[in-house]
Order: C-alpha cells, then structure tokens, then sequence
C-alpha cells in the first residue's frame, strides 16, 4: 500500500478529534464504607480441621460473595506513589475471550509466590455485587518473568456471562491486606484495544504504560493471530493545560487535532520513536480498536529542561507572573528562581518548594499520562496542587477523590467522570464548580509560600 493509499484511507479516528476536557453530568457517589478484609475468614480456619469438600466450596462462596461492590472500597493506593505496589495493565478481546497482561510492582522486592496470592474476580459491574467466578491465579502458570522488581503476569479467561468487570485481588500472606485492582471488561465507556502488544526487546516484558521515550527500541508483538499490517498516525498536537476546579466557563481556545504524518509498521520489527507527541495505531483504519502511545524524552516522567520546568508553574502563578518568566529570553532560569525566593523569603524556602512542588509533577507524569501528559491532565492537576487522596471511590463512569481536611485545605471532595475518547481508555472529566474557589487560592497560597508539606 502506497502513502497515498494509506492517506486516501481515512481512519475512522479523524471524524472524532473532539476530546472533551469537561463533562457537564453531575452524580450522587455514596462514600465508601470500610473494605472488608480476606482475614476475618482465614483466621477462623484451624489447621488441623478437616472439612468435607461441599464445606469448603460453600465457604470458599459465601467468602467471595460477602465482598462489597467495588465502588465501596477504598482504592487510595492507585495515586499512592509509597504503596507497597503499583498496577499496570493491558486488556485484548476476542469474542467471549479476554487476555490481560499485568505488571505488579513491588515498593520492596521480596519473592512474589512466597508473600502474595493473586485471586481474579469477574463481575457484573463496579457497583454490582454480583460475582460469577473466581479464580486463584497458579502463579507459575500465569507469571511470565520480572524486571528488577516489577512482576508480569498474563491472564486468559473466558467470558460467557458478559461480565462488565474483572477484579484482579493481590492479597499480601503475611499482613492479609488486600489490594483490589479494576480492569473493565465493558465498552460503554472504553473502546476495545487494538490486537497489538508492545515488547520491550531488552526484557522480552510487555509495555504496560502509556508513555515511552525517544528512540527506546519497541517491537510489536500481534494478538490473537493478528497479521496486518500496523498503520501509524503521528500528531504533535501540544494539548491544553486544565483549568483549575473553580472554572466552569474554561477560557481557553481549543484548537483542532491536525494529523502530522503517518507510515506503517511490521510486527516483528524492532522500531523507536524520533518525534516527541502522541502516536495512534491501527490494524483497521476503519474501526475503533486503537493503541495509542506518548513519546517523550528520556528524562520523562521528571522535568529537567528550564522551558518543561516553566510550564507547570501555570497551577500556581498570576498570568503576569508565568508570562515574565515565559518572555525572559535567556534569563528564564533567572526569572524562574526569583520568582520561587520572592515568594518563600528564603534560599531554604525556594530549595523545598522546588523540591517538593517538581515531585508532584513527576508523580502526575508518572500516574496519569494517557493521550496528553499527566501534568496536564484534570487529576494531574488536582494531584498536584491537593497531593493523593485521602479516600478514592470508583464506579464505572465515575470516580470521587475525597480530602479530610488536612491544612490548609477544609474537607473537600473532587468528582471526576470518565469520559470515551478513542485515544485514551483513562480519560476522566472533573466536574468543576465554583465551590472549590477558596480551597484552590488557599492551598496554592501555600505551594507559594514553600509550606506545603503534603
């Protein structure tokens, strides 16, 4: 097929360029109530008791079954960058069958099969208690290697009753603490994934992250016999900062997502990314099964160039300040650290601020790039200047992140609501309101000052 062909062939993807960056629902999301532990039922199990195998499966099912709805735990450890793991994953469809490759990282390394049980769960939905199966993971049946102390794993299973929802359970052995980790099987608000597996060919380990960086070799491995060729569509679209909570009328000027180039690629081959942007991939131009990718430079998810620096300054500066800064030329670095002593009042002020105010950002970076950068996003936005939850709860359109009134904020509650973008399966909305006005000024007042310790 010739770059004419390929050009002439528009992909379904370019009659849906609009990305919503607000959404205007409002929900009653009901607070989460406390997450009901495996260990209240192991620790009634004698060892020595020997129980007829009709009592074991009524207790293995009534042990399931007394579970709560997904949406009544508290999923905090999603945005918790000192959690004892981390959850990435990858889901393909076929028919009634699903595959999921997932990485669990370890904040210690310790041998996987020794400390940790994985239980797999499908559902009906986020807020349905209704379970069809579970299924005790054999580690070594499913374990397909580690990286340092990421642990991958791969996961085929059928899905006959049209479950909406595979809960993946890690339970820790020795403290029988529960980590519940959401994968949604529906397409209401996803849309399916293209049948192509990123490798790293260093590692033979799959790519479960959104972004990638520049000229890292990638080789992409096919999916349930998949065997066309793969299309390309590279933009270089700079995407727009969000608005802080309190705007409901955003000012911006969004512009139109204009495709740059676009080539094709092999399975099989070992390939790297030269341009910094958002790349889309397709096996059918014609459908909505995508891939999409973020490159970046090496240094990412942290900031090291003065003009990356700058930008996330937007969060927490008046329009003339960040635009001195902005216009200083070559005295960018000199403007960028008077504006930090200005404020702090002090060498050791402008240091912590600094420091702390650029881990945020790498933090958001790391935890919600997805079609833009995480920094930019609406939960990188609040995560920043508000740091993790204290409570998160998450339906399957709907995700609320409360706060418990650290200082300097009051008690406040963020909702964000998943909107269906082709580009990215975690895209979410916040809803802004003009309630949040107060917390905002007084919590950036503090980032301003170099006393936010959250």
């Amino acid at each position: 097929m010739t770059l004419g062909s390929l050009l002439n062939k528009k992909p379904l993807h370019c009659y849906k360029l609009i990305i919503f960056e607000t959404a205007l629902y409002t929900y009653t999301c009901s607070m989460p109530k406390a997450f009901f532990l495996f260990s209240r039922y192991l620790g009634k199990i004698h060892t020595g008791l020997l129980l007829p195998i009709v009592c074991i499966s009524v207790f293995a099912t009534e042990m399931y079954a007394q579970l709560p709805v997904f949406k009544e735990n508290n999923i905090k450890y999603y945005y918790d960058v000192s959690a004892e793991m981390f959850f990435n994953y990858r889901l393909y469809t076929l028919n009634t069958k699903h595959t999921a490759y997932f990485s669990i990282s370890l904040l210690e390394d310790r041998p996987f099969a020794e400390n940790y049980k994985i239980v797999a769960e499908l559902r009906q939905s986020h807020e349905d208690a209704n379970v069809f199966t579970t299924d005790t993971l054999d580690l070594e049946r499913h374990f397909m290697g580690k990286n340092v102390n990421e642990y991958y794993f791969s996961y085929e299973f059928e899905n006959p009753y049209n479950a909406g929802l595979l809960v993946v359970n890690v339970l820790n052995i020795n403290t029988r603490q529960i980590y519940a980790f959401d994968i949604t099987l529906s397409t209401r608000f996803n849309f399916r994934s293209a049948d192509i597996l990123p490798v790293d060919p260093g590692t033979d380990k799959p790519i479960l992250r959104y972004f990638f960086t520049k000229d890292r070799p990638i080789v992409f491995q096919p999916v349930n016999n998949a065997n066309t060729p793969i299309y390309a569509f590279y933009y270089g679209h700079d995407f727009e900062v969000a608005d802080p909570p309190m705007v409901t009328e955003s000012q911006q000027v969004s512009r139109g997502l204009e495709l740059d180039s676009t080539f094709t690629l092999n399975f099989g081959e070992s390939v790297s990314f030269a341009k910094e942007g958002l790349y889309l991939l397709q096996l059918d131009t014609t459908g909505s099964e995508t891939l999409c990718i973020r490159v970046h430079e090496s240094d990412y998810p942290r900031f090291t160039l003065m003009d990356d620096l700058i930008k996330p300054l937007i969060y927490i500066t008046t329009r003339n300040e960040i635009n001195v800064i902005r216009e200083a030329g070559n005295r960018k670095r000199e403007e960028f650290e008077k504006f930090w002593l200005t404020n702090t009042r002090s060498e050791d002020g402008a240091r912590t601020g600094i420091r702390l105010f650029y881990r945020k950002v790498q933090e958001s970076n790391y935890l919600f790039t997805n079609y833009k950068e995480g920094w930019k996003t609406d939960k990188g936005m609040v995560y920043i200047i508000f740091g993790p939850p204290d409570k998160v709860v998450k339906g399957e359109q709907i995700e609320e992140w409360i706060y418990q009134g650290d200082v300097p904020t009051a008690t406040v509650n963020f909702t964000f609501v998943k909107v269906k973008n082709i580009f990215s399966n975690n895209h979410y909305a916040l809803i802004r309101d003009r309630k949040y006005e107060r917390n905002w000024f007084r919590t950036v007042e503090s980032w301003r000052r170099g006393r936010l310790r959250r």
